[in-house]
């Protein structure tokens, strides 16, 4: 209960919705049991006249006041002989089908306003929910994705959800509606037969011991369900992310394969909860009916026999009561399953929102609006895994203006190494500082202002180019995203599109070619004129004549700003102020194009090679 109490508390103004939806639904089964009461007299009217002509002699005067039901009773009986005498059988019958229709239309009303309250329950309750989850998500460092199954993920925040907004639909039954209702239904039947109604209780424990069989056997299929879901879901997401592989490689087969499995999984599961779910009413219902048949057998005999003061027509409705109480029973059970999934997928929503390591770094509080004198790394290193270090004591400095090129094979860091200094992760040990300052006290706004960042991975969203642009950035007008793609080469481009710069351009820009976007993302790091430019293979979807007129069209811009690229193509170092060789996570040389040449090192190796490479073309 402790995980479902604080569902609960993602439903907003709990109580007093709960208040509400409590008395709505007490009304209203006031006035369904009001219905059932008026088949009573209506019995008499039209079957019992020995019933009647007592009824009539009994209720001459207006009964006495006192508290109780029973008054009510009596009051509706001096009523009812009051019309009679008045109107006639005829117009009683139609007074009380009147009435019928009209105690019916106002249950029904006060139904109608609790499933309003219910609503407002339950959408309250996954808006809050759903947006506390995606918000940690978004908070929690990068490595946690990159440890994680998106698609574990995506089941979070949409299936689990969605079992949690089932279950806490069904709460308020479990904990309001049902109890009410089989509160009243129960203490009518004892007002009208309490002999009739304690020898019925009597079957109410072997229910009620048969479901909670059943409903602990439902926990722990529910939790595996909800598992099993996440890795299916994961298999989805990676299927559709990397269709095109797929298909370039024929694996369509290989994928539907694992896809079966882990979906046969998930079925068989899926059928265990279901089984032992859908056994829960059946059982229920089954039991109770049995109990009703025992109670009509019984108290017909009674009746028969003289020996019971209900009447005929009193028992008739007695039963239909009794019959009508098996409804919260049967609901009851089928709440129950629900609300144990319900609880499973909230089990897995708290594992991730109660996840303290699941905190990116605090937001520091110094301001800084620009770089005015170095960037200083200090024996940095940088493990995603503790059993895998990434980065060795890496330390280096970058006066204001100048332009760094990181080289070396594929695996090396670089990348790293620019992500580190991007503040996408935290160093396992030692200090990245902007003018002597860490990076983990900066404010974290100021940081983004300070940086253009183009990634090795383009990544644009279903949005138009203007909006991909200036993305999450205010202040900017039309004609300084021109400016900014201009210098990337993008303008042109651009006006080729169906809308221009309001051409929305697909999910990851797909309606664009690989150079097309990357232009984009180039655009986007340029706009607003940041003092530091950090560029992660920023060139390495353009053809050759594209990548040397965008170089151009950066030259300018550059020699204005502390630039760190990195860079596969060596002959874009030649013009750097210092050139940063890694290999293994470590700095093996560090000098001009020059030197390194002179040098006849790692760089030269890979220099003369490239060389080579390009003659041999």
């Amino acid at each position: 209960m402790k995980v479902y109490s604080r569902i609960l508390v993602y439903a907003g103004p709990l109580k007093k919705l709960s208040f509400y939806y409590f008395l709505s639904i007490f009304f209203a089964i006031c006035f369904g049991l009001a219905t059932y009461g008026l088949v009573i007299p209506l019995l008499k009217v039209l079957f019992n006249q020995e019933e009647l002509n007592r009824l009539i002699a009994t209720q001459q005067k207006i009964p006495k006041w006192h508290i109780g039901l029973g008054y009510v009773t009596e009051l509706f009986h001096y009523c009812f002989v009051q019309l009679l005498f008045r109107y006639g059988k005829i117009g009683v019958l139609l007074i009380l089908s009147f009435l019928f229709s009209l105690s019916t239309f106002i249950s029904n009303f006060f139904r109608y306003v609790a499933g309003i309250t219910m609503s407002k329950v339950r959408i309250n309750l996954v808006y809050n929910l759903r947006l506390a989850l995606f918000r940690k998500m978004l908070q929690c460092p990068l490595g946690y994705f990159t440890d994680k199954k998106k698609g574990d993920l995506m089941a979070r925040i949409t299936t689990d959800i969605q079992e949690i907004e089932h279950a806490v639909s069904d709460t308020l039954r479990v904990f309001l509606k049902e109890p009410t209702q089989l509160f009243c239904y129960i203490s009518v039947l004892c007002y009208m037969s309490f002999k009739l109604t304690l020898f019925a209780f009597v079957f109410l424990p072997i229910v009620g011991s048969t479901l909670s069989i059943i409903v602990k056997r439902l926990q722990k299929w529910a939790d595996e369900t909800q598992q099993s879901l996440g890795n299916l879901m994961n298999l989805m997401e990676e299927a559709l992310t990397g269709i095109r592989i797929i298909k370039l490689f024929g694996a369509q087969e290989y994928v539907i394969e694992k896809f079966q499995k882990e979906s046969h999984m998930y079925t068989c599961t899926n059928k265990a909860v279901a089984c032992k779910e859908s056994m829960a009413a059946p059982v229920s219902e089954s039991l109770s009916v049995v109990a009703v048949s025992i109670i009509i057998a019984y108290g017909g005999s009674l009746i028969l026999l003289n020996h019971s003061t209900l009447t005929a027509s009193v028992f008739i409705v007695y039963v239909i009561i009794c019959t009508q109480s098996l409804i919260p029973i049967k609901m009851l059970s089928r709440s129950i399953g629900r609300i144990q999934r319900g609880i499973a997928a909230g089990k897995r929503i708290f594992d991730l929102l109660d996840d303290s390591s699941l905190v990116s770094k605090a937001d520091g509080n110094v301001p800084i609006a620009t770089l005015e004198r170095e960037i200083a790394f200090k024996h940095v290193s940088f493990a995603y895994q503790p059993s895998t270090i990434i980065l060795h004591d890496i330390s280096f400095t970058i006066q204001k203006g100048e332009t760094v090129a990181i080289v070396g094979a594929s695996g090396s860091g670089k990348s790293t190494l620019l992500a580190l200094l991007a503040g996408l992760y935290q160093p396992t040990s030692g200090t990245i500082a902007l003018d002597g300052i860490p990076l983990s006290q900066l404010k974290e706004d100021d940081m983004h202002r300070l940086m253009g960042i183009v990634t090795q991975e383009t990544c644009l969203f279903h949005d138009t180019v203007l909006h991909n642009i200036t993305f999450n950035r205010t202040g900017f007008t039309t004609r300084d995203v021109i400016k900014a793609a201009q210098v990337a080469c993008a303008h042109e481009f651009i006006l080729t599109l169906p809308q221009r710069y309001d051409t929305v351009i697909g999910t990851h820009g797909d309606m664009l070619s690989g150079g097309q976007k990357q232009r984009i993302c180039i655009a986007r790091a340029l706009l607003g004129n940041p003092s530091i430019l950090l560029l992660d293979e920023a060139t390495s979807a353009l053809d050759a004549v594209s990548e040397r007129n965008l170089h151009e069209r950066l030259q300018s811009l550059v020699e204005q700003k502390t630039s760190i690229v990195v860079t596969h193509s060596l002959s874009n170092c030649v013009q750097a102020d210092k050139i940063i060789v890694l290999e293994g996570g470590r700095i093996v040389e560090l000098g001009t194009h020059q030197e390194l040449l002179h040098k006849g090192g790692t760089y030269q190796k890979l220099f003369l090679l490239q060389q080579g490479q390009t003659g041999g073309s």
